[in-house]
């Protein structure tokens, strides 16, 4: 099945005109949400075939929109890779600790248990 081309119109007399000059199909549809019936668009399914330069100056002239049909094909793109890592959203501060343990050793003052009990620091 080619993929046909879907127009979309609020009133029944748009759609009847757009249908018969690009001998399409008239049908009512449903927007994702919608529950009442009397604003349900009017959907005119257009055959693939049909001349764009000539489809599109037309659907609009009667106040209607174009869609590309989704019924039945398959997803034409692989989805994209799922992340490996967390995203970093902010920058790293950047910290006055000493970077490696040497440099550490020489900055920690070193304590010491004298034999009385009491701390000693060198």
């Amino acid at each position: 099945m080619s993929e046909e081309l879907v127009a979309y119109f609020f009133e029944r007399e748009d759609a009847d005109t757009v249908a018969e000059l690009l001998h399409g199909e008239v049908r009512r549809d449903r927007f994702q949400g919608e529950d009442d019936d009397e604003d349900h668009p009017w959907v005119v399914l257009i055959p693939a075939d049909a001349d764009a330069a000539v489809v599109e100056p037309l659907v609009a002239e009667h106040d209607g929109w174009l869609d590309a049909a989704m019924g039945g094909s398959q997803p034409s793109a692989e989805p994209e890779p799922l992340p490996t890592a967390p995203r970093r959203l902010k920058r790293a501060r950047q910290l006055s600790y000493p970077a490696t343990t040497t440099e550490l050793a020489e900055e920690t003052p070193v304590r010491h248990l004298s034999e009385d009990g009491s701390i000693q620091i060198d």
